[in-house]
C-alpha cells in the first residue's frame, strides 16, 4: 500500500484535496485570491472576528461595517 502525504501548504485543511483544486472548482473559497482557502487563512493569519467564515481582510476590503 501507499500513503499519500501532501505538503501542509498545499492541503491546509487536511481533506486530501489540493487547495488549488478546491479553489478551481469553487473560486469563492479564496476571497482574497491568494491561492489559500479562506478557512486556512482564518486559522493562520487573517482572522474572522465575527465568525462568519469570511476573512476579515476581505470584509474590510469590500467595505463591510463593524
Amino acid at each position: 500500500t501507499y500513503e499519500i502525504v501532501l505538503a501542509p501548504w498545499k492541503d491546509c485543511n487536511s481533506n486530501l484535496v489540493l487547495a488549488t483544486c478546491e479553489i478551481a472548482a469553487t473560486p469563492a473559497l479564496d476571497c482574497p485570491g491568494n491561492g489559500r482557502l479562506d478557512s486556512c487563512d482564518i486559522a493562520t493569519a487573517n482572522g474572522d472576528c465575527n465568525g462568519n467564515g469570511t476573512p476579515d481582510s476581505c470584509e474590510i476590503a469590500s467595505g463591510a461595517q463593524d
